[in-house]
């Protein structure tokens, strides 16, 4: 296939312009600084070699979305959490994944499932929390009758389980930090991790968080979160390592973690709620709640969100 149709096809159909990428960095004659001729020579291929790194790269993310097309769901489903990483990493590896990409990854996505290893962890530690917390005076009574208890005493028993459940996590508390926003054009805000601030923002307003399994299961999602993000700089640190228990997942989390690589639920809903970082959070919340609820009253019914 001649340079210039190849070209095209990659850019119309996989979003990647290899020709703009080929041409990106300037060659050695555009280098005037080179002052000797070994000066020069360097000059000369470290923009050949960095140009051909940005094609290898776009022709690795297009051999990837070419896989995953040809594989149905199932096929998917199938594959190792360490083949759908890699895949992964070839699409996410020249930016924003677009068109081909795109839809590739979000099928990787939606067939994602978390470690299982990690999975039966994260249940123990939601046996500990509730056996920690079931004595407790201000959870107790929050679980008693959310309705009456007042913003500050919502908050104080549930800083009490967010501490319970990072004791485990082995990771910091996250500081609460209350807003009060009401429902909009039918959309309830609950509240959310900022990892830009450490922070959790927990809304108070009377339309969010209306029992206490919806409360717990805000603050228990979105520790999640902020374990994940914990996770992942460990990772990026190299602090963990291949064997690590953590390991597995914490490369699925990196794969997710990027604004570029997160799955919106306008975009495709199936993706969002199996992409690893809302998979995880989901899971991990509706079991704190069920085990924290039945230690406290007896069964639990099902949040209502």
């Amino acid at each position: 296939m001649p340079d210039e149709v190849h070209d095209d096809y990659m850019k119309s159909v996989f979003g990647v312009d290899v020709a703009a990428r080929r041409s990106a960095t300037p060659t050695a004659a555009a280098n005037p600084s080179a002052a000797t001729p070994a000066a020069g020579a360097i000059a000369a291929v470290k923009p050949k070699n960095a140009a051909a790194g940005a094609v290898d790269r776009a022709l690795a993310a297009a051999a990837a979305a070419t896989k995953v097309a040809g594989m149905t769901d199932a096929d998917v489903g199938k594959l190792s959490a360490t083949d759908k990483v890699a895949l992964l990493r070839d699409i996410e590896a020249i930016g924003k994944p677009t068109g081909e990409l795109r839809k590739a990854q979000i099928k990787i996505f939606r067939n994602m499932q978390l470690d299982p290893d990690f999975k039966k962890k994260e249940g123990e530690r939601a046996d500990k929390v509730a056996d920690e917390v079931k004595d407790d005076g201000d959870v107790k009574a929050s679980a008693n009758d959310w309705a009456s208890r007042s913003a500050d005493q919502k908050i104080k028993a549930l800083k009490r389980i967010m501490e319970a459940q990072c004791k485990q996590l082995g990771i910091p508390t996250p500081p609460i930090v209350a807003y009060d926003k009401a429902p909009s054009g039918g959309n309830v805000e609950d509240g959310n991790y900022d990892p830009s601030d450490g922070k959790m923002h927990f809304n108070t307003n009377a339309g969010a968080n209306k029992t206490f399994n919806d409360a717990v299961d805000t603050v228990v999602h979105e520790t999640s979160h902020a374990y994940q993000h914990y996770l992942v700089k460990q990772l990026q640190d190299g602090k963990l390592k291949v064997g690590d228990p953590n390991y597995d997942q914490a490369q699925m989390f990196a794969a997710n973690d990027a604004d570029q690589d997160y799955i919106q639920p306008d975009e495709d809903m199936a993706a969002y709620v199996a992409q690893p970082e809302e998979n995880h959070a989901r899971i991990v919340a509706a079991d704190y709640v069920d085990k924290i609820q039945k230690k406290l009253t007896g069964p639990a019914p099902a949040a209502g969100h």
